[in-house]
C-alpha cells in the first residue's frame, strides 16, 4: 500500500514475516454434488442445509433465526445476532 499509493517506503514493517501460503486447495463440492444431497434431505433440515448453502450463513446463526427475520419484500435475512 505505502509503494504504490502513498508513493513512499514503509519503515515500520522490518523483521514482519509473510505468512505462508497454504499448500492445500479448499474441497469444494460440485453442483451435482450439491443437489445429490439436497435431495437426499427432507422437510427442516433440508431447509437449513439450503439457507447455509444459498446465504452463507453459519449453522448457529440458521438455527437461531425467528419467523420474523426473514423480509421477503426486500429479498434479505434480517439476523440480529443479540436481539
Amino acid at each position: 500500500m505505502f509503494r504504490h499509493f502513498l508513493e513512499r517506503e514503509s519503515d515500520t514493517l522490518e523483521g514482519v514475516v509473510r505468512s505462508k501460503r497454504s499448500k492445500r486447495l479448499p474441497t469444494v463440492l460440485s453442483r451435482d454434488e450439491v443437489r445429490s444431497i439436497l435431495s437426499n434431505l427432507e422437510d427442516i433440515p433440508q431447509l437449513i442445509a439450503k439457507l447455509l448453502y444459498g446465504s452463507g450463513l453459519r449453522l448457529r446463526e440458521a438455527l437461531n433465526l425467528r419467523i420474523k427475520d426473514p423480509d421477503w419484500e426486500f429479498n434479505q435475512i434480517r439476523y440480529l445476532e443479540n436481539p
